[in-house]
């Protein structure tokens, strides 16, 4: 039964019997770590029933209820935990007010609080010079309160900004949908500049740094972000969340070493981004550097290094942070339906899907039919029998140095080129249509990977 049945009973009896009878099968399934994560959970409960500013929060509420006619009063809680998120969907936001895309007509303040985490200190004060972000102590109990306000009432949930989702409407039948926002729904970000920016002191922060690493102030760096599951392990694990769903995506950095080398021999330097990883790179170049795993490393050259990139390769949440300093990113990952990309100067490359029903690789047609292009779990490729296999070494090298040599405009393409990536979005195109994704997406404009289609012509069915 789903929650919102059990909230239209009508006896109240009902209501506790149903509740009650769930933290039992909760407790029998889940053992020792569910009880821990029940108690955990009171045990928050009981100190916000006593907190104060829970007691201040509803005065605040009824204020802003009662002025909302005339001045409307909007509120959310920024996604800091992970930079991704924390870069894409507040710079996507802004970008959205800009263009006047979900604002109000009438007079309005937007208020925001930090989440529980922030995974870097330097974004969070870029962010405070953009927005009005209070204190998490004041802001969290209004949101908290509002929410359960408005379960009873709809008209309260106008206070909500929603800026970790968006909404679309599905085409054959009007229904309303979230979508998470790290994504450019609106294909806003090309049409804009970034909304954050250094001041002159932090420049001149940023430089010094760079200088101890024996950067020169023209040097040119590539932000290199291979992800692994080392830091949700050590800065989002607890006892009640499992991150497993997202080892699929895990990738090997020594699988991008030929692709380091090659930039360096082109005047690159390439810095190993991340602010942890569970391998170290082993290289002996001085220009490709291990940022991750440096004693250097801080987190207002996190973001130092992605405003001062020429363009960055992404598989992770990093690679939001040059993207919002309209970097060119060139994409290494999946799932299809998660495909990025609003800009001209962006590659992709995808990744292999083999089906170990079928034994062979399968068509982009066959990633939609089958609904792959939706899993977005480890143990949703297992129940489909999908491996996804991640591109090879001379696979990510190729791609590099096209996009390497697209940027700096020799780049030699020809009809077949042409030809392959028209075939490829029409393909792609057909079948968001069919499968009714297109909302999904914004104006596609990235290019897949050139080599890799001319020796992948079966995909392209």
């Amino acid at each position: 039964m789903s929650s919102s049945a059990v909230f239209k009973m009508k006896h109240p009896l009902t209501r506790i019997k149903y509740f009650l009878n769930k933290q039992f099968i909760d407790l029998k399934k889940g053992g020792i770590k569910t009880l821990i994560k029940k108690i955990t959970i009171f045990i928050k409960l009981a100190i916000n029933i006593v907190n104060p500013f829970y007691y201040f929060a509803i005065i605040l509420l009824f204020f802003s209820y009662l002025i909302r006619p005339f001045f409307l009063i909007r509120w959310d809680i920024l996604h800091s935990e992970k930079i991704g998120h924390f870069a894409a969907n507040t710079e996507i936001y802004c970008c959205k007010k800009d263009f006047l895309i979900n604002v109000p007509k009438k007079k309005h303040i937007d208020l925001f609080c930090l989440g529980e985490k922030v995974c870097n200190k330097q974004l969070a004060l870029m962010w405070k010079r953009e927005l009005n972000i209070l204190p998490r102590y004041i802001l969290y109990p209004v949101i908290v309160i509002n929410n359960i306000v408005s379960k009873l009432h709809k008209g309260s949930s106008i206070h909500q900004i929603h800026i970790k989702e968006d909404i679309y409407s599905i085409e054959d039948n009007e229904k309303l949908k979230r979508v998470s926002t790290h994504r450019d729904l609106h294909s806003l970000i090309p049409k804009t500049g970034p909304h954050l920016n250094f001041t002159r002191d932090e420049i001149l922060k940023g430089e010094k740094y760079l200088k101890e690493f024996g950067l020169k102030e023209n040097s040119k760096i590539v932000c290199l972000i291979v992800r692994d599951s080392a830091y949700e392990k050590s800065y989002l694990s607890n006892a009640d969340l499992d991150l497993s769903y997202n080892d699929y995506r895990d990738q090997n950095i020594s699988e991008y070493m030929p692709a380091a080398e090659e930039l360096t021999k082109r005047g690159y330097w390439v810095f190993r981004m991340g602010k942890v990883a569970s391998k170290a790179i082993k290289s002996s170049n001085p220009r490709i550097i291990d940022y991750a795993n440096s004693r250097i490393k801080n987190d207002f050259l996190d973001i130092y290094l992605g405003y001062k990139c020429k363009f960055c390769i992404r598989t992770a949440g990093y690679g939001a942070v040059p993207q919002i300093f309209r970097k060119p990113i060139l994409y290494i990952e999946g799932p299809m339906a998660d495909l990025q990309g609003n800009e001209k100067q962006d590659l992709i490359l995808l990744p292999h899907y083999y089906s170990k029903i079928k034994k062979r690789k399968l068509t982009i047609s066959e990633i939609f039919r089958e609904g792959v292009c939706d899993i977005r779990t480890t143990e949703g490729y297992k129940n489909l029998g999908i491996e996804v296999q991640h591109n090879t070494s001379e696979e990510i090298k190729d791609v590099v140095i096209e996009m390497v040599e697209r940027l700096e405009g020799i780049w030699k393409e020809n009809f077949e080129d042409l030809s392959l990536q028209k075939s490829f979005f029409e393909i792609f195109e057909k079948n968001l249509i069919f499968y009714n994704k297109r909302k999904l997406f914004g104006e596609i404009k990235v290019r897949q990977s050139s080599n890799f289609i001319k020796k992948n012509t079966f995909w392209l069915k």
